[in-house]
Formats: structure tokens, C-alpha cells, sequence
């Protein structure tokens, strides 16, 4: 496969995982990032660096971001609720 179809199919896997974690499908995130990460694997470094290229980078990097900033907001939500349960044993056991 051509470098430049693996970097079309890594920013539309990219787009999926960020659709995907909007949905919070979280085992499904995890499979298509060892999708992405197989697909990385196999690309030659040069072109990531091509200038020709450098539209999908960004946009790739861009869907990356949002999808470790909803992963960071729903970590905060599980310590949030991990709190909530751990507190109150604490104090009636304690």
C-alpha cells in the first residue's frame, strides 16, 4: 500500500476514533487506536514530513486532540464517581 493511501486511511481512522469517542464506545476506541497504531507502523517517516502532506497532518493532530481532551474529561468523571463511593465506606468503617 502507497504511503500517501495510509495516510488518507490514518486521518479517516483518526476521524472515526474522535465520532467514536464522542459516543463514549470506549472498547471500540481502543480497537480502532491498534488499528491506527498498525497503520503508523507501516509509513515511511518521509512522508509525514512531506509538505504536500502536511493538511492531513494537522488535521489528523487536530482530531487527536479532541479525542485525548473528551478521554481527559471522562477520567475526571470516573475519579469524580470513584470519590463519591470511596468517602462515605471510609467514614462509616473508619
Amino acid at each position: 500500500m502507497a504511503d500517501q493511501d495510509i495516510l488518507t486511511q490514518l486521518e479517516q481512522l483518526t476521524k472515526d476514533m474522535l465520532a467514536t469517542a464522542q459516543q463514549e464506545k470506549w472498547i471500540e476506541l481502543a480497537a480502532l487506536e491498534d488499528q491506527r497504531r498498525t497503520l503508523l507502523a507501516a509509513i515511511d517517516t518521509s512522508t509525514l514530513k512531506a509538505t504536500a502532506n502536511q493538511d492531513h497532518l494537522q488535521r489528523i493532530v487536530e482530531h487527536n486532540q479532541n479525542i485525548t481532551q473528551r478521554l481527559r474529561n471522562r477520567q475526571a468523571d470516573i475519579k469524580f464517581l470513584l470519590d463519591a463511593f470511596d468517602d462515605p465506606l471510609e467514614k462509616a468503617v473508619g
